[in-house]
């Protein structure tokens, strides 16, 4: 990486977070993630310039979520589920100083007529920045319970998980849902 990008980079810091999760009768879980950053002095609109640095940095950016994800425990009706990176791609939101990294991840379950259960366990964490997370069942389907330390908000088949900067995120987090 030449020297001006590699100064660049250390100004990038991420300012908020949102995930959807898109959860199938079949137990294909499809989570569409963005991270939007604050990049005062255009770190990644520079990469933009040099298309094999953006590849590189695009896949060490997968790389690390999937070292993420087999460092969390996620378990689906007693099974341990393995989520993974299957794509990831920058945009601008509005402006150059304002990119997003967007990645699809998906994992598979069992899911049953009937109760189920997601789990996930991560470190627990102070967030630096907001995030806002969705969860969307087919229809038809319940939310029986949460445990989670998010405020959230549920419609019908659908959860809204909302956090703000200097919120406690992470731990044990389980999802109780009723599958027609």
């Amino acid at each position: 990486m030449n020297e001006d990008l590699s100064e660049a980079s250390k100004a990038v810091f991420p300012i908020f977070a949102q995930a959807h999760f898109f959860v199938s009768r079949q137990g294909k879980i499809t989570q569409v993630l963005t991270f939007y950053y604050h990049d005062e002095k255009y770190f990644y609109r520079g990469l933009q310039d040099h298309p094999d640095l953006l590849k590189d940095e695009l896949k060490t950016i997968s790389s690390n979520m999937d070292r993420f994800f087999t460092e969390e425990k996620n378990i689906l009706n007693g099974e341990r589920v393995s989520p993974e990176v299957t794509h990831v791609d920058l945009f601008f939101h509005g402006s150059a100083i304002f990119p997003a990294i967007l990645m699809f991840v998906e994992f598979q379950g069992q899911i049953k007529s009937g109760r189920n259960l997601y789990e996930s366990w991560t470190e627990q964490e102070i967030l630096e920045y907001g995030c806002l997370a969705t969860w969307t069942f087919p229809f038809g389907a319940r939310i029986l319970k949460i445990v989670s330390p998010l405020q959230y908000d549920i419609f019908s088949h659908v959860i809204v998980f909302k956090g703000g900067k200097g919120d406690l995120v992470g731990g044990r987090e389980k999802i109780y849902f009723q599958m027609p």
